[in-house]
């Protein structure tokens, strides 16, 4: 019998493809750098993090899904600065006009940058398309992020008798993630351990004068929507005003005294509002459970016609290895689920 500490472990697809890719373009053989060598790494991420201590019976990568349906995200439809500031790389970068005014240094800088978001796409499909079938499947909602993907899945698992995870370097999944069934673990950067949060400890991180009266994902809504985020959001709140003040009118009058843009920050906490925001949000609730038997287990002989077509250097008993540490009982399902 398997005994993991986790039920379920769901990982930040986005940050750990972003990590694996810009290491592997590190490659002294630049023919080394392929999509092969990324999606072996991606299978070495995933088998570290057992090893470290956080043994799963089941995993899943949560990805960020740009819709070009909403423009990126629901939330750009509703503000359009919402992550406006990403920036990603294509061929059309490297014509003619776009490099005339740049150094041979910068022209070679940009031609990296080409190369590392063109392999970064082909090993993330390929990631998404295969590696469901060897114990790591994808999930992706169009137009959504993988934090808030995180909230539902979450959300779901609150009253399970085992705990699941969640892990990224993004610590808002801390807020969206964390219940008392619900464990989230924060990248360090830099090669530190990480750190494992409690719901217990999330609670912590909200003021005193506003605790018992929102929920985790209440308080980073108005937090984000008050002091701005890195998600391209605009400060709202006036200096000097304690944001604990703020939110405890909010919630009992509805009163904006403290905020200098009311308007930009309904607007902004709007965005927080999924059942709002996501077309047909009830139906992927609905349908969110088949995640949690989500992939398959599949044979030895599978996975070398799989390593052979896309030159993955992963050995054999690599492979087995990883996979008996995974649990079948949760591997019944597709290779991946995508609304």
């Amino acid at each position: 019998m398997i005994e993991n500490k986790y039920r379920h472990i769901f990982c930040d697809g986005s940050y750990y493809l972003t990590k694996n890719n810009y290491i592997a373009s590190k490659a002294e053989n630049p023919d080394d750098y392929n999509a092969g060598a990324v999606v072996k790494m991606m299978i070495w991420s995933m088998n570290k993090f057992f090893k470290e201590g956080n043994q799963g019976d089941h995993m899943v990568l949560i990805w960020d899904a740009w819709s070009a349906s909403c423009n990126g995200y629901y939330q750009t439809n509703m503000l359009k600065t919402y992550k406006a500031n990403r920036k990603y790389f294509t061929e059309e970068d490297l014509s003619d006009d776009s490099i005339k005014d740049l150094t041979d240094e910068e022209v070679k800088e940009l031609e990296l940058n080409v190369k590392r978001d063109k392999i970064k796409r082909e090993a993330k499909k390929i990631i998404i398309d295969e590696l469901g079938k060897f114990g790591i499947p994808s999930v992706r909602v169009w137009g959504v992020e993988a934090d808030f993907i995180s909230h539902i899945a979450s959300s779901l698992l609150s009253n399970d008798t085992k705990k699941s995870a969640f892990a990224s370097r993004d610590g808002d999944w801390m807020f969206l993630s964390c219940t008392p069934a619900t464990d989230f673990y924060k990248i360090a950067i830099g090669g530190a351990p990480m750190s494992i949060v409690t719901y217990e400890d999330a609670v912590e991180c909200i003021p005193d004068k506003i605790k018992g009266k929102v929920s985790l994902y209440d308080f980073v809504s108005f937090r984000d929507s008050l002091n701005g985020s890195h998600n391209n959001m605009s400060k709202t709140r006036s200096d000097r005003v304690k944001i604990e003040d703020i939110i405890e009118r909010l919630i009992n009058n509805e009163d904006y005294t403290g905020i200098d843009d009311p308007d930009l920050f309904r607007m902004q906490y709007s965005t927080f509002q999924l059942h709002k925001l996501i077309p047909n949000f009830m139906n992927i609730v609905k349908d969110f459970p088949q995640i949690f038997t989500l992939g398959q287990l599949g044979t030895l002989d599978e996975f070398k016609e799989f390593r052979e077509k896309y030159n993955v250097g992963i050995g054999d008993n690599y492979y087995n290895n990883f996979i008996k540490r995974l649990d079948p009982q949760f591997y019944q399902g597709g290779i991946s689920w995508q609304r």
